[in-house]
Formats: C-alpha cells, structure tokens, sequence
C-alpha cells in the first residue's frame, strides 16, 4: 500500500455530506436515454448487505466457528427526494410519464341521465369553456343559468348541479361545450414494471472529504408514501438496487468512488 493513501488520524476526514443525484432511465429496449438532475435530496445513504455461511466444528464442546464464506454482496442506497416533479414522480410511483395533447374544439357534449342537486359530473374533457346545459327532453328544453343552476370547473371539466338551482333531481340534461388547446405531463402510476438506469452522484461535503460515485446499471423501487396533503413540504423515498455489471466494468462491477480533494 502507497503511503499516499494513508491520511488517518485527521480530522479533515470527518464526513458532513451533501451533493447531487443525477439519473440516466434506461428505456424500454435497456438502453440509456439521457442524465438527468434528481433536484435537492436530503438523504443518500449507500450501505452494503453480505450474506453469509457459516459452518460450526463439532470436534469440541464449544462447537466455534469452523469456516465462513460470503454468499452474496447487495449494494443498495436509500434516497429521499424533495422536488415533486414529474419525472420525480415517476420514480416514487413505479410509474411512467408521457405528454399529453387537447386540441381545440366546439360543439362538444355530454348527456347526463339523470340530476343529482349538489352532485359533480365529468364531460370527459379538460380544459372545457362556453359550458351550456339544457333540458335532455322536451320540444322547448329549458336552458339553466350558470352560477344560479350549475357551476363549471373549466380545468378538470366538471359541471355541479346547484343545490339551490332549479335544476330538480333525475332530471335528464344536455350540455355542450368547447375545448382549449393544451398539453401537459401525465404520471402513469404503477405502470412501469421496472425502472432501471445509471446513476451518478456528484459530492459537495459542507465538511469533510469530497466524492464522485457512479452506479452502473440500478433498479429503483418506491420506499414509502408522497404526502399529497401533508403540513410540511412533501418527501418522498426511494430503494435504489445497484446490480452488478462486471462484463462492461470488470475493475468495478457495482460502482466506485473518487476522491475529488
């Protein structure tokens, strides 16, 4: 061992870390795409799990350790994310993101069988305007007042019948409306049967020595809950699997660290 790699005692060696996560999801053929920043992670904690056999003699009344092997090594690091953004999302969900697109429109509509006072019903559409209900049935159908009868929910696309309103329950209405152009980012939860890729972590220690890690070929899973209402800023975990790739990394099949300073 070179005496260049021996720097203990010292307390420059004490630890207070700190850094960013960035993340390469492979797609669905296996291959990188692109890396990416995680945003502010308050926890990375990198540990090590090795299984064992052990075999006890039976040639004396102490019966001590005769042999010991190691079986299996997991690598595993534990990350709690703070930044709920989409492609966030998608990891702590097992989920799947994708864009997806309205185009404008007119004369839509939607029937409703049957009116409930203080009930909320869905158009199927988003981002709907120009909203107008009237009466399903009749050679004069009635039309109703917005705010007086009904009121509208233009961006989940939802009418409610008014409590108050004139609209009488197990009334059959027509509603027509129109669509605004959009597009937006969709979160498939559950849908991604794995979820795996590169990760890379960059060190920037309040104290303390700083490293670089990179993590070959990982599976993330989700560890815990997303407070979608919660009293403090919502967290969330994630289990981070680091699976051994000796064929293209032969020197480090799981990851290595570098010593920056």
């Amino acid at each position: 061992m070179s005496s260049q790699l021996i720097n203990t005692p010292s307390s420059d060696n004490l630890l207070l870390g700190a850094g960013e996560l960035f993340f390469n999801r492979f797609d669905s053929a296996g291959n990188p795409t692109y890396e990416r920043s995680l945003g502010d992670a308050s926890v990375v904690n990198l540990s090590t799990e090795v299984e064992t056999v052990e075999h006890y003699s039976s040639m004396s009344a102490d019966k001590g350790l005769y042999a010991s092997a190691n079986k299996s090594t997991k690598p595993t690091l534990k990350i709690t994310l703070h930044e709920a953004d989409p492609l966030n999302l998608a990891l702590g969900l097992l989920g799947e993101t994708a864009i997806v697109t309205q185009a404008a429109a007119t004369g839509k509509t939607a029937q409703i069988a049957k009116a409930v006072k203080g009930g909320w019903f869905p158009l199927g559409y988003r981002r709907v305007k120009n909203v107008v209900v009237k009466e399903a049935v009749g050679t004069d159908p009635e039309s109703y007042v917005l705010d007086v009868d009904y009121s509208v929910d233009p961006a989940t696309g939802r009418i409610q019948i008014l409590p108050d309103g004139g609209i009488e329950d197990d009334t059959a209405l027509t509603v027509t409306f129109d669509l605004e152009a959009y597009q937006a980012i969709k979160v498939s939860g559950g849908k991604a049967p794995k979820i795996r890729g590169y990760l890379r972590f960059v060190g920037d220690p309040t104290q303390g020595p700083a490293y670089d890690a990179e993590f070959w070929r990982v599976t993330i899973s989700p560890d815990g809950e997303i407070g979608l209402i919660s009293e403090d800023f919502a967290s969330f975990g994630l289990t981070v699997n680091i699976e051994n790739d000796r064929k293209n990394h032969p020197d480090d099949p799981y990851y290595y660290l570098i010593k920056k300073n």
